[in-house]
């Protein structure tokens, strides 16, 4: 979806648990401050991950709520190199 000139994103997801007893999958959405990587308008960039939970809940809740973080603090990341930094 583009809106205005910023071309904003908006995001949603669906969760669906299947025959497990307990859903296990993470969904994470964060807004990242990189100006280094937003371009001329300047806007935060927009994080999106998905983590299958086969591994278990924790395995997936522990990525989804520190992946992110370990990616912006990554030195290649702040150079501007976001695939060796992944």
């Amino acid at each position: 979806v583009r809106s205005g000139p910023l071309h904003s994103v908006r995001v949603g997801s669906h969760e669906l648990q299947g025959r497990r007893p307990t859903m296990e999958d993470e969904v994470t959405v964060e807004s990242v401050a990189a100006p280094h990587l937003a371009g001329p308008t300047g806007s935060p960039l927009t994080f999106l991950g998905v983590y299958d939970g086969h591994g278990g809940r924790a395995c997936a809740r522990f990525a989804a709520e520190k992946l992110h973080a370990a990616l912006l603090a990554a030195e290649a990341f702040e150079r501007g190199a976001v695939l060796p930094a992944l």
